[in-house]
C-alpha cells in the first residue's frame, strides 16, 4: 500500500509539469466558490481497508490578480465507527480553468479514547475537474490522498458548487 501511496503522490506532484498552464486572463474581480462534497473515504490500516461515507463543506477564493492560484478551506466529517473530523486550509493551482491540483496540511480529529480525542496532522494532495451544469453551478469530481501522521487514506466523490 505504501508503494501505491508513493506512486500516486509522485503523480500528483508531477502533474502540473505535464499540463500546459493557460495565460492568466485579466479578471474583473475575484472568483469565489462554495461547495458541498458527498463521497467516501477509504482508510488503509494494518493490511486492511475501511470505507466510510464522507460529507464536507469547501470554500475557494481566487484573487483578481492571482493568476491560476487560489486558497481554500475544507471542513469534513467522516462517518466511520466514531465520527472523524478534518479541518484544513488548502492551496489550489488551476493549470486550466476547469481543472485543479490542491494541497494542504490540516488536523484530523478521530475517535475518543481514555485521554480524549485522537488527533493527527495530515497532508492532503488531490485533483479535480469542474463541469459547469448551469449558470455558476458546478459538478466537480475530486480525488485526494491523505498521509503523514494518520493512516494513509483516499477521499473521492462529487462536489456540488456555486461559483460567483
Amino acid at each position: 500500500m505504501r508503494t501505491l501511496f508513493g506512486a500516486v503522490l509522485v503523480f500528483l506532484i508531477m502533474l502540473p509539469l505535464s499540463l500546459s498552464a493557460q495565460e492568466a486572463e485579466e479578471r474583473e474581480g475575484a472568483i469565489q466558490a462554495v461547495g458541498l462534497f458527498l463521497g467516501g473515504t477509504t482508510k488503509f490500516k494494518d493490511g486492511s481497508e475501511e470505507t466510510s461515507f464522507t460529507l464536507a463543506g469547501e470554500y475557494e477564493y481566487i484573487g483578481q490578480n492571482w493568476g491560476p492560484w487560489g486558497v481554500a478551506g475544507v471542513v469534513e466529517i467522516i462517518f466511520a465507527h466514531d465520527l472523524e473530523y478534518i479541518i484544513m486550509p488548502m492551496a489550489y493551482y488551476h493549470p486550466i480553468d476547469e481543472a485543479f491540483i490542491r494541497a494542504g496540511v490540516g488536523l484530523e480529529v478521530g475517535s475518543k479514547n481514555e485521554e480524549g480525542r485522537d488527533a493527527h496532522l495530515i497532508l492532503r494532495v488531490g485533483v479535480g475537474y469542474s463541469f459547469e451544469v448551469g449558470e455558476g453551478i458546478l459538478l466537480v469530481p475530486s480525488f485526494d490522498i491523505d498521509g503523514i501522521r494518520s493512516d494513509p487514506a483516499m477521499a473521492y466523490g462529487l462536489v456540488l458548487a456555486k461559483e460567483w
